[in-house]
């Protein structure tokens, strides 16, 4: 399964909360390098959030927001994770036109919120398992292993070669 035309990240794929609060938030590794082959290879990405209406500034406060193309919180839908409400928006404000929702793809590191969830609305889902816990012969009965990487550098590799 490839990522076709655009990839959809959940906040905390990018970010981990710090424990100093003079800076709550630090970009993970490999995000930068993965976001840019992301953009480079002619991507469109987006952020879809269980956040609030500081998640544009919070992502320009860690120069991140050069590298997406929209953002949907559930604050902008009325709608939380796992509704398919927030992702029916962050497909409407990308405009995805005559492409199909299974050529979006989610990027997220929550089974139901970023597995689950976008599946349930035709689009393509991939988790994030930084920590190696989706091997268990439990989560591998749940979760296609083709779907599963270790950080966004891991990303890259899906987009459908052109």
């Amino acid at each position: 399964m490839y990522i076709r035309a655009v990839a959809i990240f959940n906040l905390w794929c990018i970010l981990c909360l710090q424990n100093d609060p003079q800076s709550a938030y630090e970009v993970l590794p490999n995000v930068r390098e993965g976001l840019e082959t992301l953009k480079s290879r002619g991507l469109h990405l987006g952020v879809v959030s269980n956040f609030d209406s500081s998640l544009t500034p919070t992502l320009r406060a860690h120069g991140l927001d050069g590298y997406f193309d929209f953002t949907v919180t559930s604050e902008d839908a009325g709608a939380a994770k796992p509704e398919p409400a927030i992702f029916h928006k962050a497909l409407h404000e990308f405009d995805i036109g005559l492409l199909s929702p299974r050529d979006v793809a989610h990027v997220g590191d929550e089974l139901e919120n970023d597995y689950f969830a976008p599946r349930s609305v035709g689009m393509t889902a991939f988790l994030v398992d930084r920590e190696g816990q989706l091997s268990s012969a439990v989560m591998q009965k749940v979760v296609d292993q083709r779907h599963v990487v270790r950080d966004l550098k891991d990303v890259g590799e899906l987009v459908l070669p052109h």
